[in-house]
């Protein structure tokens, strides 16, 4: 009778594990990152089958496992453990992905940036943030911007630093936005880096930067 008790909640256990995991999420985030479950399992130096009983909630994802496959998948670690079923404690730093790097121009990369594949967020920028992190630009090597994508002109960007893209260009900037000398024109100033001179020029899209540090 005990060890049928004891089947019968471990049975229970694993029902509830593989109910709590997010089965589409990881596989969204795999095709995203263009990662097989097999090239998944080589990179973090598992055995296929336990990465595939691991995602399909059939074995339990530990905390180094969940930090391993918030690198190789670019998206912050508490967003793993959660859709792991993976409690994630009070006092963890959240991290957001770093999607690409800033050059010397200001021209931005998107793709994998040198370095950490994520980043700690700053206090109080919300859901939905992104980071980039300066490479080859001097003084500022290595500094991260965080920043919201945005489709549109936000109505926060005239007078802030922001990751824009003008009209027809499929070139995104790192630029410091002005109101333009007509409606719907923007002027873009050069970060300090090697900016050149002001760009008069309509805009796609404007993306503040909510926040920069080293």
């Amino acid at each position: 009778m005990l060890k049928s008790a004891r089947r019968t909640g471990t049975a229970k256990g694993a029902a509830v594990l593989a109910q709590s995991v997010n089965k589409q999420w990881f596989h969204a985030r795999l095709v995203d990152r263009e990662i097989s479950q097999r090239g998944l399992a080589r990179l973090m130096g598992m055995d296929a089958s336990a990465v595939s009983l691991m995602l399909s909630g059939k074995r339990k994802m530990s905390a180094a496992e969940a930090s391993d496959v918030a690198r190789l998948l670019g998206v912050p670690v508490d967003e793993v453990m959660r859709h792991a079923g993976i409690a994630v404690p009070a006092n963890t730093e959240r991290s957001v992905p770093v999607t690409g790097w800033v050059d010397d121009r200001g021209h931005v990369h998107f793709g994998r940036a040198r370095g950490p594949q994520t980043a700690v967020a700053p206090p109080d920028v919300g859901s939905g943030c992104q980071a980039l992190r300066v490479q080859g630009a001097g003084a500022m090597e290595g500094w991260l911007v965080f920043y919201r994508p945005s489709d549109g002109v936000s109505l926060e960007a005239a007078g802030r630093l922001c990751v824009v893209r003008a009209v027809g260009e499929a070139v995104a900037y790192l630029k410091r936005v002005e109101r333009g000398y007509e409606s719907g024109w923007h002027v873009l100033h050069g970060l300090g880096l090697r900016g050149g001179e002001p760009q008069h020029v309509q805009l796609e899209s404007a993306a503040p930067i909510l926040w920069m540090k080293q």
